[in-house]
């Protein structure tokens, strides 16, 4: 291997790894080159050291950490046992590699420096680095941790507020590896307060509301000729959450138009009633429904109805974070380029989104406005399956 490869690296890479400081925190945007900083950072270790590398999950650990290190640093190791998990190097140095999952069984080992990945990310973390600070009893007594951050809420915020704590920041941009189109793509899908979060590496406040008033246009109505896409957010209960759902449509200028609010609190019968009648009222309008958990069994219920035979359906598995599918909304929010169509329901709508996150008990506008929006690009998408029902050739994940 080439001394370059563990002497080089970006301008905030080399000053984590010339920090004197015991507790050193990494904090990056995405692909800023944080796995690569810890990873190095475990090889720059006085031979003979004892290493403990701690990651969220055993499968992040796996797929991610482990296998890098083994694909770009190969002739510095001596061996490498998948059952302990454990790392044997040339130099006389020795890796173990946990998860953050159960942090009491990180106790026992004495250590000589520890590596924790995305630490924000650790559902106990601050319990877990009390644990793993316990264990640094062996020279060189290090901790470093490096993550994207979780806004300043997190435990990680907490910590680099003390003194002693070096705290370097590494922007998404530093990384002269990524592809052209990268970060101008995330700039156009995320907010700015994400984006400053996700991108350029810094602590945000993300409980301050992501949408602002001011920031949405109004009509009394949309231009003609628009392809329309609707999405129910469910919540099949006479009590708690609200079933929400709103229609959109973009226009060749990026502006997307909001229309059709339905918020209502009832079971299935209603809730089924009521999306029936309105995608019969919507001829040609790609409908989305929520679709995992007990939502899956009514979007199956809703492909048996023969009235929505020729109504194109698709169900939607949601998988990321509240916060996270609500960036492209809140990015075109921030540019001017969402409309509302004025109607009786967009005072609850504005009330509610204009809190969110912190500020509301529900966010079922928000899901809806989130699912909408994701549904757009997949208006081409509606294929025939099963008694002549367009519908989706998969459930959508986003």
């Amino acid at each position: 291997m080439r001394a370059e490869v563990i002497h080089s690296g970006t301008p905030p890479q080399m000053k984590l790894w010339s920090s004197p400081s015991r507790v050193r925190l990494y904090i990056g945007g995405v692909g800023s080159g944080k796995t690569r900083a810890g990873l190095i950072s475990l090889l720059k270790a006085p031979g003979g050291t004892r290493c403990l590398v701690i990651a969220p999950t055993y499968p992040m650990l796996r797929d991610a950490i482990v296998h890098e290190w083994l694909h770009l640093f190969k002739p510095l190791i001596k061996s490498h046992n998948m059952s302990h998990m454990e790392t044997l190097l040339i130099n006389g140095s020795s890796v173990l590699w946990r998860s953050a999952e159960n942090p009491d069984r990180l106790r026992g080992p004495n250590i000589g420096l520890i590596w924790i990945d995305e630490g924000a990310s650790i559902r106990r973390g601050k319990e877990t680095f009390d644990i793993a600070q316990g264990r640094l009893r062996l020279s060189p007594g290090r901790i470093l941790i490096t993550s994207t951050p979780k806004g300043k809420s997190n435990w990680l915020f907490e910590l680099s507020q003390e003194e002693g704590v070096d705290v370097i920041h590494s922007s998404s941009a530093t990384n002269p590896f990524l592809p052209p189109a990268f970060l101008p793509s995330l700039k156009a899908s995320y907010s700015s307060a994400y984006y400053l979060q996700e991108v350029e590496g810094l602590f945000v406040d993300m409980e301050s509301s992501l949408f602002k008033r001011h920031h949405f246009l109004t009509t009394s109505a949309p231009p003609q000729g628009l392809r329309w896409v609707r999405y129910w957010d469910l919540a099949i209960s006479e009590k708690g959450d609200y079933t929400a759902s709103l229609k959109v449509a973009m226009n060749s200028s990026g502006t997307i138009y909001i229309d059709g609010g339905v918020h209502m609190r009832a079971g299935w019968p209603e809730v089924r009633r009521a999306i029936i009648a309105t995608a019969l009222s919507e001829p040609g309008v790609l409908v989305g429904v929520e679709a995992q958990g007990f939502q899956l069994a009514a979007f199956q219920d809703l492909l048996t109805v023969k009235a929505l035979a020729s109504t194109s359906m698709r169900g939607v598995r949601v998988d990321k974070s509240k916060i996270h599918r609500a960036q492209p909304a809140a990015a075109r929010s921030e540019a001017g380029k969402l409309s509302l169509v004025e109607g009786s329901w967009t005072k609850s709508f504005l009330d509610e989104v204009c809190s969110f996150p912190g500020g509301s008990r529900h966010d079922d506008w928000v899901d809806a406005l989130s699912g909408a929006i994701a549904l757009l690009p997949s208006t081409q998408g509606a294929v025939s399956l099963g008694r002549g029902r367009p519908i989706g050739h998969r459930v959508k994940s986003w």
